[in-house]
């Protein structure tokens, strides 16, 4: 977000303090040329980040702060926002975005960063399915540490389906669904092992 913190990307020019260390981003690719870059939440990125974006999706390759030219052809990148995200949220099922979504987009980036970007996938409000499949996965997380203590915890379906109805703020997606397995099912554990209400051998 800082102006002088992007300069970490590309590196100190000549003269400067650890000006011998090169960029934090141009010296990861260099190493690893074939790779995927996540930008996430790029709508919180200094516009000077936008700037380096500009020349790396335009030419496949970046100048850091010595002049060096790094190859980015072989790099894959991918950025996430947040941008129209309340567009989804109160989207119908099945209802078309791409059109407000593009507005929306718009309205935050230069036109010539969305120009050079292949492809924009909008990403619409999880399902209950989903939810309950993620609900699944963070009970097995639950399941799996208490293992080593020798207690065997299993969960029925239904658990799922009450953990997504238990949820706070469903416009923020997944997060508040393990919120809801760690104050109420990973505490709940917690307190039964330590208050030796539970033991190994138990399920």
């Amino acid at each position: 977000r800082e102006a002088h913190m992007v300069a970490r990307l590309l590196g100190a020019p000549p003269g400067y303090k650890d000006s011998e260390e090169g960029g934090v981003l141009t010296e990861a690719i260099k190493r690893r040329p074939y790779s995927v870059l996540l930008l996430d939440e790029i709508e919180k990125a200094h516009s000077d980040v936008h700037n380096i974006l500009l020349q790396l999706l335009e030419d496949g390759r970046l100048s850091d702060a010595r002049g060096r030219l790094f190859d980015f052809t072989h790099c894959v990148v991918a950025m996430t926002t947040n941008v129209g995200g309340m567009l989804a949220l109160r989207a119908k099922p099945g209802e078309d975005l791409e059109e407000p979504m593009r507005e929306a987009l718009l309205g935050a980036y230069r036109p010539e960063l969305l120009n050079r970007i292949d492809e924009i996938v909008v990403f619409h409000s999880l399902s209950d399915e989903a939810l309950r499949a993620i609900a699944r996965l963070s009970l097995d997380d639950a399941s799996a540490l208490a293992r080593p203590l020798g207690v065997e915890v299993s969960f029925t379906p239904a658990v799922e389906s009450w953990v997504v109805s238990r949820r706070d703020a469903p416009e923020f997606g997944a997060r508040p669904v393990r919120r809801v397995v760690r104050r109420e099912v990973l505490d709940r554990l917690a307190q039964m092992v330590l208050g030796g209400d539970t033991k190994a051998g138990d399920r």
